[in-house]
């Protein structure tokens, strides 16, 4: 299931066209989904709101999650070429 089909299902739940819905839900570009979404005559408060929960998300549970994975036990190899030093093998 992609960003457009959960657009198109949160748009159907709250009663908005799936243009809204997809735009509501397309990452990134707020500004251009919006402006999309006005000349669309769609539903700007509804694609505004959405992506600035989707903000505000970012900005209030990334910090405390970098936290908790920069200081747990287990690490991810993400980079399997750096060794743990740092330095590429």
């Amino acid at each position: 299931m992609g960003i457009a089909d959960l657009g198109v299902i949160l748009a159907r739940v709250v009663g908005n066209s799936d243009l809204d819905g997809y735009l509501a839900t397309a990452p990134g570009a707020l500004y251009a989904a919006v402006a999309f979404s006005m000349a669309a005559h769609g539903n700007v408060l509804f694609v505004l709101g959405a992506h600035r929960i989707r903000l505000l998300m970012m900005l209030l549970i990334m910090p405390p999650l970098a936290q908790i994975i920069s200081t747990s036990k287990i690490r991810l190899n993400l980079f399997p070429s750096i060794r743990p030093d740092g330095i590429l093998w």
